[in-house]
């Protein structure tokens, strides 16, 4: 009746790949980061950026690039603006366009993360974002029909839906970010 005592080594195995296990199920269970979709260019914090969502924000940044190539060298947009390089630093449209870009694009993951960190708001990829504004508008179609009021337009396009949604939870951002200040 004698009590065996195990060795110290074997002991210190068992718990450590306990713990390794333990950590990869906790790891599983936290990530919510959806995998890879096929057409992904980049990932911002895990999260991916897909060609068509860049696209959307480089044609968002196409006003602003003219703008910005008309005052500052007196550019015409014509048939080889997009190419043509202006000034001493040989700035193009175009990378200015996808400098402009990425800086939005930046800025809404950003915010879309931390909402998504701070319990406001979940993460939605660019396509969920799509099919989000879909349903939204489909939403707004039924109430204008049966004399529902809604506030805004009646149909809304990609950028003024992801407006409507940023605009909806920066106060909440705002609000939680002051609560962590004080």
């Amino acid at each position: 009746m004698g009590i065996t005592r195990r060795k110290p080594e074997v002991i210190i195995w068992f718990a450590a790949v306990i713990l390794i296990v333990l950590a990869v199920l906790m790891m599983i269970l936290l990530n919510k980061k959806a995998a890879l979709p096929e057409n992904w260019l980049f990932t911002v914090d895990g999260y991916a950026v897909t060609d068509e969502e860049f696209l959307f924000y480089i044609n968002d940044q196409r006003a602003v690039t003219a703008n910005y190539f008309y005052r500052t060298y007196g550019a015409q947009v014509d048939e080889g603006f997009w190419a043509r390089q202006y000034g001493e630093n040989q700035e193009t449209p175009s990378e200015y366009a996808k400098k402009s870009a990425m800086t939005a694009l930046l800025r809404a993951k950003q915010e879309q993360i931390i909402a998504d960190e701070r319990d406001i708001a979940p993460y939605k990829s660019f396509d969920e974002l799509k099919s989000d504004m879909l349903d939204e508008n489909a939403k707004r179609a039924e109430m204008e029909n049966t004399g529902d009021t809604y506030y805004g337009l009646p149909q809304l396009d990609l950028y003024q839906y992801m407006q409507y949604i940023s605009g909806a939870r920066w106060p909440d951002l705002v609000e939680t970010q002051v609560k962590k200040r004080k």
